[in-house]
């Protein structure tokens, strides 16, 4: 077995990934070149972020909801006392479990 097999760079990379040492010495060679290395955007692995809408629209699309699930993904919400007047008077009534509050559609 020669070294480059046995070391923790040969063990732990992933296949295809570079040294980084290797990579310091490529980059400063290509900058010597005249050329430049831009950073290439990854795509996010996490799911993407809702976007925000109307307090109406969120709960039309809905039958269960938390306040923070409002908070999180409504633009414009009012204040919590207004909040929960407008969710009963749209046919939300609030329900409890033992990990917390929740509300549900009631009519529609």
């Amino acid at each position: 077995m020669n070294s480059a097999t046995t070391s923790p760079w040969h063990i732990a990379m992933p296949l295809g990934a570079v040294h980084p040492i290797t990579e310091e010495i490529r980059v400063d060679h290509l900058e010597r070149e005249g050329l430049r290395i831009e950073a290439v955007p990854v795509p996010s692995l996490s799911p993407p972020a809702l976007v925000a809408v109307t307090l109406a629209a969120f709960l039309a699309a809905r039958e269960r909801t938390t306040l923070a699930e409002i908070m999180q993904n409504v633009i414009d919400v009012p204040p919590e006392k207004e909040l929960l007047v407008m969710l009963k008077n749209a046919g939300w009534e609030s329900r409890r479990t033992a990990t917390g509050r929740f509300w549900v559609k009631t009519r529609g």
